[in-house]
């Protein structure tokens, strides 16, 4: 069994989080998220738990990603403060779906896989740097857009997770967000 789970399961206070280190969830979101993986495990303990960060792809429609949404802040040319506090590592899915493979391959061949293990993009970017990145890529105009420091009592400030127990397996997938964003974004402009 596979369970995907998040770096929400951290309070974002002093990342890299390893697999071990306590969780402190800071929403509910992320404490529903830590009691399915203790519950996934008692009830499985061969069971793998999979803790990605913020996703990104091709959606249908662009405020199914809290990264894809951030194009119509572009788009719209009304002024808005996007967030320049909170860090995040983003993946792209298909570098989650790439990294499940190997693992189901590794599991495959023998090897035993259980527990939790944990994903990062290896960029570590605001919305706002993600903002910027998104104007650079299609051209789009991005002086209405500004940056803010305002912190959210709900989100971690930095939830990077370590990945070595992947890394150390040979299971490493990082499509950088500069060419994921240009390509799942593409057919929006």
């Amino acid at each position: 069994m596979m369970h995907i789970s998040t770096d929400y399961v951290f309070d974002g206070t002093s990342p890299p989080y390893k697999v071990g280190d306590k969780c402190n969830p800071l929403s509910k979101y992320g404490l529903t998220k830590m009691e399915s993986e203790q519950a996934v495990l008692d009830a499985a303990p061969d069971a793998c738990v999979l803790r990605v960060p913020v996703l990104y792809g091709p959606v249908e429609r662009l405020e199914e990603s809290a990264v894809t949404c951030l194009l119509s802040v572009l788009k719209s040319r009304e002024p808005k403060a996007v967030s320049h506090h909170e860090r995040r590592c983003p993946a792209h899915v298909r570098d989650i779906a790439h990294i499940l493979a190997d693992m189901i391959a590794c599991i495959a061949k023998g090897q035993d896989l259980n527990g939790i293990y944990q994903w990062s993009g290896r960029e570590k970017l605001s919305k706002y740097d993600m903002t910027l990145t998104m104007a650079r890529v299609f051209s789009l105009p991005h002086d209405h857009v500004t940056p803010s420091m305002a912190s959210s009592p709900l989100r971690p400030h930095d939830p990077e997770m370590d990945v070595t127990r992947l890394t150390d397996l040979g299971i490493k997938h990082h499509i950088k967000f500069e060419e994921g964003i240009k390509e799942c974004l593409a057919a929006w402009l």
